[in-house]
């Protein structure tokens, strides 16, 4: 290709490449921001609602942690029913730290996985920012929120949400049996 039709289809071909790649990359990149944009204002919204919930029935009910038959703390039980429905990953603390409520599908991980998670709600102070933590050995990175209760009475430590199905294309599925069955 010494010609200079060789060379320059060379380098048009060249700069075609690469320009598409070029555009492949900020597509990429703009719609991975987009999405990570969308969950974290899924994650803030989930955590609304649930504070919401809990500030409700703590206006109608006043009492929502009573100790049980062995004296720890626990949620009542119609409250924790409501709560039974909400689809992600939801743990509720109370003001020492311990957990009075976790969701189906947080009850659904391992112990290691479900410790790991217990214990990001007990080191990490309550904020409204969404975070991420990558579940070891072989989980997934969540993105997730702790946040205070104060409008509940002040009987909550903090309020951990994560959502189960994030993004279309992440596979939770062979982390978190119960996410597989839904759309």
């Amino acid at each position: 290709m010494q010609s200079i039709r060789g060379r320059l289809t060379l380098w048009y071909s060249a700069a075609l490449i690469l320009s598409l790649a070029v555009f492949a990359v900020v597509l990429y990149l703009a719609r991975r921001s987009a999405s990570y944009q969308d969950l974290d204002r899924r994650i803030q919204s989930e955590a609304d609602l649930t504070a919401g919930i809990l500030a409700e029935s703590y206006r109608a009910r006043g009492v929502l942690v009573e100790p049980d038959t062995a004296g720890r703390s626990v949620l009542i039980p119609e409250v924790a029913a409501v709560l039974e429905v909400v689809p992600d990953f939801l743990l509720l603390t109370s003001r020492d730290g311990r957990l009075l409520f976790a969701s189906p599908d947080a009850r659904a991980l391992t112990f290691a996985e479900f410790e790991q998670l217990s214990g990001l709600v007990a080191k990490t102070p309550p904020g409204r920012v969404p975070e991420k933590h990558h579940i070891f050995p072989n989980g997934p990175t969540l993105h997730y929120v702790i946040r205070a209760i104060p409008q509940a009475g002040g009987q909550f430590g903090a309020l951990f949400a994560v959502p189960t199905r994030a993004a279309p294309n992440w596979d939770y599925s062979s982390w978190c049996p119960r996410s597989s069955s839904r759309s």
